[in-house]
């Protein structure tokens, strides 16, 4: 069971802290420290994150490219954390020209992402399946505890069209495969949604009644969505 796998997971004495910042940072640094911090967030797609470790951005910031997380599990014990440091407003991503999404959390689980600022307006508006933040299940099983909290998305543009690629600020998506796919926890609180085409916060899943895998343990609340044309949830 889920709970006898987390009772083998080790309690980590030591965990690791990166820090980015994009206007004082160098991608040269360790970024072990806010002295010391890393200047783009290409460099957290080429380390796997484990349980306790925090990722954490500067304050005041904008950073104009996409932020990829991919391949990191924490523990029940010992969440991962993308979180922020410093004062001012929340750091600010800015997805640059037509990317898909402007963050992807890719087969993760045990992790918590919040006070982030999220933009992805490309200049196509008619690209199918922009997103703001994608939480993406491809060829992993369960992933458990994904909590989202305090994130403001805002000003995506994508198709209008309901199930013709329209946008979406938080998608939940799983790619079918060898293995099927669904989340066990899902937290989403305290964001804001505004001015976004087409659509809130949506999910993908396995609702065929052969192979019905649904998401369980999902928790919704205390959101605003304002400018939302299509489905709010």
């Amino acid at each position: 069971t889920p709970e006898e796998e987390d009772a083998e997971i080790p309690i980590r004495e030591k965990t690791d802290t990166y820090y980015l910042d994009a206007e004082g940072g160098d991608n040269s640094n360790d970024g072990k420290s806010p002295e010391r911090a890393w200047k783009s967030l290409s460099k957290v797609a080429d380390i796997k994150l484990l349980p306790g470790d925090q990722v954490l951005l500067r304050r005041g910031c904008t950073f104009n490219e996409i932020f990829l997380i991919d391949d990191s599990q924490g523990s029940k014990k010992q969440q991962i954390t993308v979180s922020t440091y410093g004062s001012g407003d929340k750091p600010k991503i800015v997805a640059p020209g037509n990317s898909k999404h402007a963050v992807q959390i890719r087969n993760c689980e045990y992790i918590t992402i919040e006070d982030l600022d999220i933009k992805n307006h490309g200049t196509d508006p008619e690209l199918r399946d922009r997103m703001g933040l994608n939480i993406h299940l491809e060829n992993y099983g369960i992933a458990h505890n994904i909590e989202i909290k305090g994130l403001d998305i805002h000003d995506l543009n994508g198709r209008l069209w309901k199930g013709e690629g329209a946008g979406v600020a938080i998608r939940f998506t799983l790619t079918k495969g060898d293995v099927i796919n669904w989340f066990d926890g899902i937290l989403i609180e305290g964001c804001t949604v505004r001015n976004c085409t087409r659509n809130g916060i949506s999910f993908s899943g396995n609702h065929e009644r052969d192979h019905r895998y649904p998401q369980k343990n999902v928790v919704i609340r205390e959101n605003l969505f304002e400018g939302v044309p299509g489905d709010g949830i």
